[in-house]
C-alpha cells in the first residue's frame, strides 16, 4: 500500500494507490479528504484474526457505509474493491495512482488559494469537535 498524508493549516489529506489493510482502512473516516486510485482495496482483517475493531471503525463506519457493507467490511473481513466503494462518500475523488499525490496537492493548494484565511482553521475546529462528540 502507499499512502501520503499530507497538512494544510490543520487540513489532513491522504490518498491510497493501492490496497489497504487494518488501521490504514479503519482510520480513513478521520481525514479530511480522502483520495484513492481505481484498483485501490479496503481490507479489516480484524475478525479473522481476532482482535477488537481500531480506529472508531464501529462508530464510524455504519453511518458512511451503511449495515451491508459496514458488516462486510468489519465483521466478515472481505476485500472490497474501489468499484463498490466510490459513492460511499468517504472518497473526495478517484484518481490515477500514477502521479496522485502530486494532482492531490495540486487539487489541496488550488482550494486553499480561493478560501478565505483561517477559514479552514476555524472549519476544522468546530468540525474535529463534532467528529469527536459523535464518538464519544
Amino acid at each position: 500500500m502507499s499512502i501520503k498524508m499530507r497538512s494544510a493549516r490543520t487540513w489532513l489529506d491522504l490518498t491510497s494507490s493501492g490496497p489497504a489493510y487494518g488501521i490504514a482502512v479503519t482510520t480513513l473516516p478521520l481525514f479530511d479528504l480522502v483520495y484513492a486510485a481505481p484498483e485501490t482495496t479496503l481490507t479489516t482483517p480484524f475478525s479473522r484474526i481476532g482482535i477488537s475493531l481500531e480506529g472508531c471503525s464501529s462508530v464510524t463506519f455504519p453511518p458512511l457505509f451503511g449495515p451491508s457493507m459496514t458488516t462486510r467490511l468489519l465483521y466478515l473481513a472481505e476485500t472490497v474493491p474501489m468499484s463498490e466503494l466510490m459513492y460511499s462518500g468517504l472518497f473526495a475523488g478517484i484518481l490515477p495512482a500514477e502521479g496522485m499525490p502530486e494532482a492531490v496537492i495540486a487539487k489541496v493548494e488550488k482550494y486553499l488559494e480561493d478560501l478565505a484565511p483561517g477559514s479552514i482553521s476555524e472549519w476544522t475546529t468546530s468540525f474535529q469537535a463534532a467528529r469527536q462528540s459523535a464518538v464519544n
